[in-house]
């Protein structure tokens, strides 16, 4: 198979708003007193492909596939638009093989091995353009209108790239009526498409998008799906099982250039970091350590916040040098999960059936904002009930972990940090299907009533219900 396709996209918006009608009747803009604001915008862009594929197959036993692809996008630099991404992949179905006819269990058995790579374009339109911004300046003593550029031209900016590299197992037990597939895979992106701060001896504001870094993934999959009961009897009970896990491990492994970390940011504070050896966007905070003593606050060799006062959170000195700031913030915890599961179970009895599908994810930090406003001991608002037995005094220490609510608490510590491990009943159904003799008088093909239920239940630590929410 060989093609090609071609695709662009163009947007032009205005945006007029005006105040003061003479009349509420009218709403064209040239009977308004005032225009408050006037923007027009128009973008563009444009993606070019051309592919081909190639498959093969001998008795079914010995397969394989090749494809090859090259993309090119107005989104990157003029000197390298296109990208080329080849695949391939093969597989042997033992369970076909002559040898392999003795063995009535197994009824099919094949192994898989699969390498491929693609791209990805997603970024802003004009991100390898240096840009244009409204400037003021003055020039012989008068105000001037003009330009002034936002960034450098990037004309090598190209494509992010995922090379993936796949092992895979099928079998199939009893006539199929147990499966299982399971699957090993590398999968690593290669000049990442990031946002990098601009040096400030460049004379550029904000940041430029570069091709800069590198990324791993690697992990398991698993999927077992089984037919327990097939009866004829039993108005034709059907009960059938499937469960599937995966294991995915997230790793930086290079920035590029002179980057060493990556810092994001909540309300102008640093609560996030990508840096190489650590996954994605790694909780960066604050250690706390309970709350502080009347005696911590006066012994010199406990580190403390700036103004903070007895009962205010304690913080972990990680340099030991006595106070704290930001060198003191640390990695906590990933948003990175483990372990991923789902099990669902269907049954079938008649024109009854049923089916009930359970989720869950192991492994994981959730940082719970909330916690800002019910949590952190401010009046004129409910809080959690931790409260109860917060720090009042040296007389009344609380239970030690509940801080004084005044003083100064830094914003962004631990202690909103939760495990976001869940189980959930993702889904149950329930369902009716009217017999064919009385379809047949209706005059109709199917009928099904059926009573469905999203979320109904979910087990977690997580104070705000749903750890999946930020």
């Amino acid at each position: 198979m060989a093609g090609t396709s071609f695709e662009e996209f163009h947007q032009k918006r205005v945006n007029i708003d005006s105040w003061d009608f003479a009349s509420d009747d009218i709403h064209t803009f040239n009977t308004a007193a005032t225009f408050r604001n006037w923007n027009d915008t128009e973008t563009e862009w444009s993606l070019l492909s051309f592919f081909g594929r190639a498959s093969y197959n001998f008795n079914d036993r010995y397969l394989a596939s090749a494809s090859i692809r090259r993309d090119g996008s107005s989104r990157f630099g003029k000197d390298n638009r296109f990208g080329v991404f080849p695949a391939v992949s093969a597989a042997w179905r033992i369970s076909e093989e002559a040898f392999f006819q003795d063995v009535p269990v197994i009824n099919n058995l094949k192994l898989r091995v699969s390498w491929g790579q693609t791209g990805n374009d997603n970024i802003g339109n004009y991100s390898s353009f240096g840009g244009l911004t409204n400037s003021n300046y003055s020039y012989g003593g008068s105000l001037a209108f003009g330009f002034a550029p936002t960034g450098p031209d990037n004309p090598t900016l190209t494509w992010e790239t995922n090379t993936t590299t796949d092992f895979g197992l099928d079998m199939g037990f009893l006539g199929n009526r147990i499966t299982i597939s399971a699957d090993y895979y590398i999968n690593n992106t290669e000049n990442l498409l990031l946002d990098v701060p601009a040096p400030a001896i460049s004379g550029f504001p904000g940041s430029v998008t570069l091709n800069s870094g590198s990324v791993r993934n690697k992990g398991i999959e698993f999927e077992l799906a089984s037919t327990n009961i097939r009866s004829s009897a039993l108005g034709g009970l059907t009960w059938r099982t499937r469960f599937n896990m995966s294991h995915n491990s997230n790793e930086v492994t290079g920035l590029g250039g002179s980057v060493q970390e990556l810092i994001g940011e909540l309300r102008s504070v640093p609560t996030h970091i990508t840096t190489v050896g650590l996954p994605i966007g790694s909780f960066f905070l604050y250690e706390s350590d309970g709350v502080l003593s009347e005696a911590d606050m006066a012994n010199d060799d406990v580190a403390k916040f700036n103004k903070q006062e007895a009962g205010n959170i304690k913080i972990v000195d990680q340099n030991g040098d006595k106070v704290i700031n930001d060198a003191d913030r640390t990695v906590v915890g990933s948003n990175h999960p483990s372990l991923i599961y789902g099990m669902t179970n269907s049954l079938k009895i008649g024109n009854f059936d049923f089916s009930v599908l359970l989720t869950g994810v192991t492994g994981f930090e959730s940082y719970f904002m909330f916690g800002r406003y019910i949590d952190s001991g401010g009046t004129n608002r409910n809080q959690m009930t931790n409260w109860t037995n917060g720090y009042r005094s040296a007389a009344e220490p609380g239970d030690g972990q509940t801080p004084y609510p005044f003083g100064a608490n830094p914003e962004f510590t631990d202690r909103w940090l939760y495990k976001g491990d869940y189980i959930r009943v993702k889904n149950l159904t329930f369902g009716y299907t009217l017999p064919a003799a009385v379809l047949d008088k209706l005059n109709m093909r199917s009928l099904r009533a059926y009573f469905s239920a999203d979320n109904l239940f979910n087990s977690t630590d997580f104070p705000g219900g749903n750890p999946e929410s930020n």
